[in-house]
């Protein structure tokens, strides 16, 4: 193995800890069930809140699967007709090897951009959090890490 990669595996290890404690302190289950899948596009686009595809993770998988089919057109495995996110990229080292490579150049982006969508939850009243959709906490992870 790599040291790059071996660096990488350490990064994403130091996230996983860190995730799980502010998973354990919000106590919300959506965020620990949606947080991955938002956090991976944001990284690569906007999310346009009034279009209620992405209420659901469907949409997520769906772009993002484009967006993998896109960056590695001489891959095979992403240029076969059955190739999608959420089945081909559950396994650590898949997620290592392909969609991190993508993802780690643009963590002040996506935090800019889940900044912007937390932005437009925050309401007078408050809005229950479940209904913070969609939107993710990851940012908070990620300046965690960096402080």
């Amino acid at each position: 193995m790599t040291h790059a990669r071996q660096k990488d595996k350490l990064e994403l290890a130091k996230q996983d800890i860190l995730l799980n404690k502010l998973v354990n302190e919000s106590g919300n289950c959506s965020f620990s069930i949606n947080v991955n899948i938002q956090q991976h596009l944001l990284h690569f686009e906007d999310v346009d809140i009034q279009n209620h595809e992405y209420l659901s993770r469907k949409k997520y998988y769906e772009r993002l699967t484009e967006i993998l089919k896109q960056s590695f057109p001489h891959e095979a495995k992403f240029q076969n007709q059955r190739f999608d996110y959420y089945t081909t990229m559950k396994s650590k080292e898949n997620f290592i090897r392909y969609t991190y490579q993508l993802m780690k150049g643009s963590i002040d982006v996506a935090v800019q951009r889940a900044e912007k969508l937390e932005a437009v939850h925050l309401t007078h009243p408050p809005k229950a959090i479940h209904l913070h959709c969609p939107c993710t906490k990851v940012h908070w992870l990620v300046k965690e890490l960096r402080s």
